[in-house]
């Protein structure tokens, strides 16, 4: 049995929140468990445990399934872990973006695909001093995937068969005369972007914006996020080159701080 003497003792603790909080921590990491082992093992009473999980059931902390009356954790320990992640995404990017706008002279956004995979949101942008408000859509507005610098190069590193699946689920909406408006073309722009490394936006969503994205990686190798920098134009090819250079460090090195290694 555990010893709570030092939490009961403690007027500085409030005992349903710490109660609440050892039922999470125990069914983090477990499949449905039985009221009864959670009771046993955090050495409460069944009848206290069962109104603390009817509370977090109400909030979405915890699911219950009557069938087997079984208990695990709830789908808002989802959406907190969604917004943890991209609140270390932002500030592990920041200072690589501030150097890549300043070399730039350029607006740089970093951006991250949706649930569906049909459409991304930018995140977070930093804008150059030669490029201020240059931007398609503002940040948490979301874009769909055909049109996006960002969005078709997430799409290019995820898996073959998960990618075309995603293809004959987007909604092709024609923005400019250079939009890509079918799977199959979308497809063959995919294979070029995985081929050559970094993905463009050529007028495709603003008639009057160019985009370069290139990919982040997360430590198990997968794609998890983009850095793009908006254009008034498109650039020469020395200037390409230029751009490719500094956005490629930039990538590389946001991915390397969240864990990724490249294969040798």
């Amino acid at each position: 049995m555990k010893n709570k003497t030092s939490k009961n003792e403690d007027s500085t603790i409030n005992n349903s929140v710490y109660s609440a909080l050892e039922i999470i921590n125990y069914l983090t990491g477990k499949d449905w468990c039985r009221i009864k082992d959670i009771a046993e093992a955090i050495d409460m009473n069944v009848s206290k445990v069962h109104r603390l999980l009817n509370t977090m059931m109400k909030l979405d902390f915890v699911q219950y399934d009557s069938i087997t009356r079984r208990y695990q954790l709830g789908l808002k320990f989802f959406t907190i872990a969604y917004h943890m992640s991209q609140s270390s995404l932002i500030s592990t990017a920041k200072i690589h973006m501030e150097r890549a706008a300043k070399e730039l002279f350029s607006t740089i956004n970093l951006g991250i695909i949706n649930n569906s995979k049909t459409e991304i949101t930018c995140i977070f942008r930093l804008e150059g001093n030669l490029s201020p408000g240059l931007s398609d859509v503002p940040i948490g507005v979301n874009k769909t995937v055909n049109a996006s610098a960002i969005g078709k190069c997430i799409l290019a590193h995820l898996p073959y068969l998960e990618q075309q699946s995603i293809l004959q689920k987007i909604n092709y909406i024609k923005y400019t005369d250079s939009t890509i408006t079918t799977a199959e073309g979308l497809s063959n722009e995919l294979s070029k972007i995985k081929e050559q490394g970094y993905s463009v936006d050529d007028f495709e969503y603003n008639e009057n914006l160019f985009c370069i994205a290139m990919p982040i990686f997360l430590n198990t190798g997968q794609v998890f996020a983009a850095v793009s920098v908006s254009l008034h134009e498109r650039p020469q090819k020395e200037h390409m080159t230029y751009v490719l250079a500094v956005l490629e460090e930039t990538a590389s090195k946001i991915s390397q701080e969240l864990g990724y290694q490249p294969a040798m």
